[in-house]
C-alpha cells in the first residue's frame, strides 16, 4: 500500500483484511492548513468506529501523531492533529516531553463572525513541503552556537508573540491580534530563507500601506500554499486587488465539534 498513511492507520489497528477507503477535499494538499494530519485523524475516526471502538479525541490525536512523528520521522509538530481533532479555537499546551493539554477558547458569535471577517486567507498557487521548510529551520539551529542561535532566539520570540496573541483574543482585541500578527510573521521570517519569498514579501508590504493590514503570515510551515491577512477596514478592496493578482479568496468558518462520524452509508460498516 503506497499511501502511507492509510497503510500505517491500517497497520497500528491490525487491520488486515480487505477494505476500501475512499477520501475527497475542498484544498489541494501541501498548502499549509494541515490537510494531511486532517486526513490521518479522520481516517482513524473511521477505523475506530468500523471497528466498534469507542476512543477519546486525546487517543484519536495521539495516535495520529505516533503514526506522523514516531513511525514515519516525519519532523513535524503536534499542532495539526489535536485542531483537527478537537476542532474549534483550541489552545495546546505541549510539555517537553511531548504531553499535550487541550483547552477550548470561547468567543460570542458576533466576536467570531468578527475575527473571521478581517482575516481573510488567500491561495497563492503554490504548493511547498512542510517537511523540508522544517528541516532547513532545524539544521539553521543545529548547525549554530549554543545561545547565539538567530533561530533559537527567533522561536522563543514567536513563543511569547503567541501568549500576547492568545491575550488579545480572549479580550477580543483583534487589532491586536493583527498588530502581533506582524510581529509573529517578521520573526518567522527569520527561521529559514525558504518561509517566504520576494513576490510574497512586496505583496504583503503594499497591502500594509494601502489596505490598512495589520499583519499577516503564510498559514502552515511557510514557503507557499495559504496567505492570511488581517485587514479591519477594507477586505473587499484587498480581496479585488488579491484577485486582481490571481490569488482566489478561501471561505471558510469555525467548526467546534472537531473530528466525527457524520453518517452510515448503505452497509451498517459503511462510514463518512
Amino acid at each position: 500500500l503506497k499511501h502511507e498513511l492509510a497503510r500505517e492507520a491500517l497497520k497500528l489497528n491490525k487491520i488486515s483484511d480487505s477494505i476500501e477507503i475512499s477520501s475527497l477535499a475542498d484544498i489541494p494538499a501541501s498548502t499549509g492548513l494541515g490537510s494531511s494530519s486532517s486526513y490521518l485523524v479522520g481516517l482513524l475516526m473511521a477505523i475506530h468506529a468500523h471497528r466498534k471502538d469507542y476512543i477519546s479525541l486525546q487517543k484519536i490525536a495521539e495516535e495520529a501523531c505516533r503514526i506522523e512523528i514516531e513511525i514515519l520521522k516525519k519532523g513535524i509538530g503536534k499542532q495539526d492533529q489535536y485542531m483537527a481533532a478537537f476542532g474549534g479555537m483550541t489552545v495546546l499546551e505541549i510539555s517537553k516531553n511531548g504531553k499535550v493539554r487541550v483547552r477550548q477558547l470561547r468567543l460570542g458569535s458576533l466576536a467570531l463572525e468578527e475575527m473571521i471577517a478581517n482575516s481573510p486567507i488567500y491561495f497563492l498557487n503554490k504548493k511547498r513541503d512542510a517537511v523540508e521548510v522544517l528541516q532547513d529551520q532545524d539544521r539553521a539551529m543545529k548547525n549554530s552556537s549554543p545561545g547565539s542561535s538567530q533561530v533559537e532566539e527567533s522561536l522563543l520570540q514567536i513563543k511569547e508573540i503567541g501568549l500576547q496573541i492568545l491575550k488579545a483574543i480572549e479580550r477580543e482585541d483583534f487589532d491586536r491580534y493583527g498588530e502581533l500578527m506582524d510581529a509573529h510573521w517578521r520573526n518567522k521570517r527569520k527561521l529559514s530563507p525558504k518561509i517566504s519569498y520576494s513576490e510574497v514579501d512586496q505583496l504583503y508590504e503594499f497591502a500594509k500601506q494601502e489596505y490598512r493590514v495589520l499583519g499577516g503570515k503564510i498559514i502552515g510551515a511557510g514557503g507557499g500554499g495559504f496567505l492570511m491577512l488581517y485587514c479591519p477596514d477594507k477586505q473587499k478592496e484587498l480581496t479585488q486587488f488579491m484577485h486582481g493578482k490571481g490569488y482566489s479568496r478561501l471561505p471558510y468558518n469555525i467548526t467546534f465539534e472537531g473530528t466525527q462520524v457524520v453518517t452510515h452509508v448503505g452497509h451498517p460498516n459503511d462510514l463518512v
